[in-house]
């Protein structure tokens, strides 16, 4: 098993690719930070590994990053311009929000953890989210109170994604209502729709008209009380509702009294479904 990297890493002057996954490294080299032409780094399952070197920011042509720790997101990694693959990103002292809005070339997978570290809307769009051609993005709040000046709407309002995205998860969210762009927008590529923890939710998204949302899961939000016909549609006008979705899941919905079934002219309602989950918490 390995445990430890050589300083002559550093001689490896063209190395383009470095992956020491699974291995008990400790600690790393700082010459690992003369690696100028590596484009790929990965180090997930590194257990025993504690922190990165500081000027992880040298290495300039870094494309893609892979890890699966959360106190490894590199220091000032705002200046790794180039990356297109960061699966972590932890909001907090050592990193802020704004740094997400500098790496324009970022794509594919990102989960950005404890949003209760994000003051508001204006801090939360420095994330330039919107202009990211990302896959899927999962958004977290955390259990700690973080700042208690913090408006949990008016923050989700501003991590607006790029209409193209194909997964969403919602996890921790403190808000009473979900942001007007979850049913506003033409999410017309949106497949994967996860709604989790969202203890102080009232009232979910209307999300009946998503052309290819094939799997949606709502669970644990205790305070919705009705699943009425803003779920389904807003404008009331003839419709195939859910038309693709394939699997749908309501999981510890304690709070839910009423599900009614859509109003207006409907042609169909989830014509697709092939699965249906109620689990503990629901009435039947």
């Amino acid at each position: 098993m390995y445990t430890e990297l050589p300083d002559s890493i550093c001689k490896l002057r063209h190395l383009r690719y470095l992956d020491f996954s699974d291995t008990a490294i400790r600690e790393l080299p700082e010459s690992i930070t003369k690696l100028y032409h590596l484009e790929t780094l990965r180090f997930t399952d590194c257990n025993l590994l504690e922190k990165l070197p500081q000027k992880m920011r040298n290495l300039v042509s870094l494309r893609h990053l892979h890890f699966d720790d959360p106190k490894l997101v590199p220091a000032e990694v705002r200046l790794l311009t180039r990356l297109q693959t960061l699966p972590l990103f932890v909001v907090g002292p050592d990193h802020k929000i704004e740094e997400l809005g500098c790496l324009n070339e970022l794509r594919g997978v990102l989960n950005i953890c404890k949003f209760e570290q994000v003051r508001d809307r204006e801090e939360a769009e420095k994330t330039k989210l919107r202009d990211k051609r990302m896959n899927k993005l999962v958004f977290g709040w955390s259990d700690d109170e973080g700042n208690s000046g913090v408006n949990n709407e008016d923050v989700l309002e501003g991590l607006q994604p790029h209409p193209d995205i194909r997964s969403l998860k919602i996890k921790g969210y403190r808000g009473e209502d979900f942001s007007s762009w979850m049913s506003a927008l033409p999410l017309n590529n949106l497949t994967v729709l996860r709604l989790k923890d969202c203890s102080k939710g009232r009232q979910l998204p209307t999300l009946g008209c998503l052309p290819r949302l094939k799997i949606l899961e709502m669970s644990r939000m205790p305070n919705v009380k009705c699943i009425g016909n803003e779920f389904y549609s807003s404008s009331g006008g003839a419709a195939v509702l859910f038309p693709a979705l394939k699997e749908l899941t309501l999981a510890r919905l304690d709070g839910l009294e009423v599900r009614m079934v859509p109003g207006g002219e409907v042609v169909a309602v989830f014509p697709s479904l092939e699965k249906l989950s109620i689990l503990r918490g629901v009435e039947s």
